[in-house]
């Protein structure tokens, strides 16, 4: 039977902060020129392709964590909390449909009639951009409870720490696990998620570097 803990040392970086942090603002930074064609096709395409290409960003790194890491079933069960890897796990799935439907969410929003001007479709990249963000690093706390236990897996195998290292060490706490459900879950009420520091950043790298507005 092949050793499981193998696995944890092909294991790609798990997402920091620093990583969502570079992702938006290189979306943010991301320009066209001037368009010469129909001025409310160019937007919403420019805007909407941002949107999409953040969700890929954030839903792709979730993703290749869960695909990665093993499920409770396959980890080795030395003295392993297996309630806090399903924590960690279940707390990636949840990001992961929240993400998805916020860009769905977006996307439809950037693509209807009532979204008629440049300032809206600003408006409107922000809060999916800021949403998403939100939602990423609220997974901080179980990316980092998955890189220590990967870590100390990796360990194990090598002989540098025993199962009472494993079991007492790592754990996560269900109080910093604050990633919604996606039941309850309201994609269009921003301020109630979204740190105002975060909207407000989010903000200005738009006014820095948000789409150009295209000739008349």
């Amino acid at each position: 039977m092949v050793n499981k803990m193998t696995t944890f040392k092909k294991m790609s970086a798990i997402p920091t902060k620093k990583d969502f942090v570079d992702a938006v603002v290189a979306l943010q930074k991301r320009a066209l020129k001037a368009p010469t064609f129909e001025v409310d096709i160019f937007i919403r395409w420019f805007y909407v392709n941002k949107v999409h290409s953040a969700r890929k960003f954030f839903y792709h790194g979730i993703t290749k964590v869960l695909d990665e890491f093993p499920s409770v079933g396959q980890t080795p069960p030395s003295g392993l909390r297996c309630s806090h890897l399903s924590l960690a796990r279940n707390q990636l799935f949840d990001a992961r449909q929240l993400i998805h439907r916020i860009d769905k969410c977006y996307a439809q929003l950037l693509k209807s009639n009532d979204c008629d001007s440049l300032d809206q479709c600003k408006r409107l990249n922000a809060a999916a951009l800021a949403l998403m963000f939100t939602v990423a690093v609220r997974c901080l706390p179980s990316l980092t409870y998955l890189d220590k236990l990967r870590q100390l897996m990796v360990d194990l195998e090598d002989g540098k720490a025993d199962a009472t290292v494993v079991k007492y060490s790592i754990f996560l706490s269900r109080e910093d696990c604050t990633v919604p459900k996606p039941y309850c879950f309201d994609a269009l009420n921003v301020d109630h998620v979204v740190p105002l520091q975060t909207s407000l950043w989010i903000e200005e790298l738009e006014r820095e570097h948000g789409c150009p507005q295209p000739p008349q």
